[in-house]
């Protein structure tokens, strides 16, 4: 039986409308959001069974705070004492004789210490030379994430690092090496001239010198070692890899 008003015949489905068991259209999924930079740098090169950055876990650093350490070193610390060691060496050239026990080798420790502090810094900027990021590199070349040149830049940045870090060592080791001269020189100069009655103070001075002197020698000491050590274990992981 037909309605007489749509023709329909009775408990027909009209066409092209939905009946309240099927599924509701499903709107358009939007277009997948940019990656952040963030993210394409640690992921958007690798294949998907690998694990980390594009350019090789080589060029990570073990302490993400050396850099920066490495610069307040070579651009405030060691400017900052290269000018007291030369002020104290020109102070020392005044004093007379009869004030000071060891006024020559205090000169020589001064002067000592201000070029090896100044050589500190100079060691430094070569190491800035060299101080270059992933994020740097993706900045000047725009072809970056094209096989070719990933390559190219991960081999570039290995090179810079190496670099770096061993112009890095270098002014650590004469920043090290010059602290340790102006703290023996200020130790010497404290010690009293030849007198029936040294005041006390001038010993316990020395006293206190001397211990700063120890500690630093053994401090650089340690991390000389520790330089040591990690290149052996560098070289032999290279000469592991040529081997394989």
């Amino acid at each position: 039986m037909k309605h007489p008003w749509c023709g329909r015949k009775q408990g027909e489905q009209p066409k092209n409308v939905p009946s309240s068991t099927d599924s509701p259209p499903v709107a358009d999924e939007p277009a997948a959001a940019a990656k952040p930079v963030s993210e394409l740098l640690a992921t958007e090169a690798k294949p998907d069974d690998e694990q980390g950055p594009w350019w090789g876990d080589e060029t990570v650093p073990q302490n993400y705070g050396a850099t920066e350490s490495a610069i307040t070193m070579g651009n405030v610390a060691s400017p900052f004492l290269a000018g007291f060691s030369l002020a104290a060496y020109i102070q020392t050239i005044s004093l007379a004789t009869s004030a000071v026990r060891w006024r020559g080798p205090s000169m020589v420790l001064f002067l000592s210490a201000a070029s090896l502090l100044i050589f500190a810094v100079q060691t430094t900027f070569l190491a800035r030379r060299h101080l270059v990021t992933p994020k740097d590199l993706m900045d000047w070349w725009p072809d970056w994430a094209q096989p070719y040149r990933r390559n190219l830049l991960s081999g570039m940045l290995k090179e810079d690092n190496k670099s770096y870090r061993q112009w890095t060592n270098v002014a650590r080791l004469l920043f090290g090496l010059g602290l340790l001269c102006l703290l023996a020189g200020l130790t010497l100069l404290a010690v009293p001239p030849d007198s029936p009655c040294p005041p006390l103070t001038r010993w316990l001075t020395v006293c206190v010198g001397t211990l700063a002197t120890l500690a630093e020698a053994i401090w650089l000491g340690w991390e000389i070692k520790h330089w040591l050590e990690k290149a052996e274990t560098l070289g032999s992981e290279v000469r592991d890899a040529e081997l394989s």
